[in-house]
């Protein structure tokens, strides 16, 4: 069976129809999601009806429980926040009614899907210990499962698990070979909002007849969906900026350094 993952949408058009354009190539059996279908952009009609009309099946996310009420924005950023109220102010019911038909996990044969772990839609699985918990999780839900899926960290990352350690096996955009002997927490991207200097959509392809995994990076306009963005008064950043994020560092740095200094004149007289 070949399988088209799309992680956290985040009501870009522009990238989902991208996506999907893309996605009509590779000949799919099966499109499905990990959830944050809306949150931090402007299209939520137009995510919701390409998803419906396409048979997209999936889970529901942080951003779409937040939409609907469900859950609280308290420990969500200022960016997703301001993105929260403004689709508070431009959902409409029924697609209200399809983000709280979607389920907390989902199981497609031997592949869980799930948002960000199993029994979180927030925790972030960032490294080898992270997915080790997920491992664990899933171990003791599933008997026989091979491949957990999930979205929310907006990264494209395959941990491998031979049944004593979980390794980072790889990361980025590019192929990798499953072994049907391992097991794998993937996470494929993010179709709608980048975590790194590159603009482009990002969505998976895993075939599980020839165990092969494509991590792909799509071109999509997202200048128009930037404006928009701006437009509604959102502050969604659609990818990093290095010069913003090498002020960050910068501050940090200039901050450690002011620290310290205060440290040792506290030492010296004292």
């Amino acid at each position: 069976m070949k399988i088209a993952v799309l992680g956290d949408i985040h009501s870009n058009s522009e990238a989902l129809n991208s996506v999907l354009v893309d996605i009509r190539n590779e000949k799919v059996d099966k499109i499905v999601h990990t959830g944050d279908v809306v949150g931090y952009c402007t299209d939520i009609e137009e995510c919701i009806e390409r998803l419906v009309s396409e048979e997209v099946i999936g889970v529901y996310g942080n951003h779409d429980l937040m939409a609907i009420g469900e859950m609280s924005t308290d420990d969500c950023v200022r960016s997703g926040v301001k993105a929260i109220h403004w689709t508070w102010n431009h959902i409409t019911s029924g697609q209200k009614e399809y983000l709280a038909s979607l389920p907390k996990i989902r199981r497609i044969e031997n592949i869980v899907l799930f948002h960000a772990t199993p029994s979180s839609v927030v925790r972030r699985v960032a490294k080898p210990a992270d997915a080790a918990d997920v491992v664990q999780e899933l171990n003791q839900e599933f008997e026989d499962w091979w491949i957990g899926i999930h979205g929310h960290v907006h990264k494209q990352r395959i941990f491998e698990y031979d049944g004593n350690e979980v390794v980072l096996a790889h990361e980025g955009q590019g192929g990798f070979i499953l072994n049907e002997r391992k097991k794998y927490i993937i996470c494929p991207g993010s179709v709608g909002v980048s975590r790194d200097f590159d603009p482009r959509s990002a969505y998976m392809i895993i075939d599980t007849d020839s165990f092969e995994i494509t991590l792909k990076r799509i071109e999509y306009d997202w200048r128009n969906c930037e404006k928009r963005i701006s437009e509604a008064g959102l502050e969604t950043q659609l990818y990093l900026r290095r010069r913003t994020f090498l002020n960050r560092k910068i501050r940090y740095i200039i901050g450690a350094f002011v620290r310290n200094i205060k440290m040792s004149a506290k030492v010296i007289f004292n």
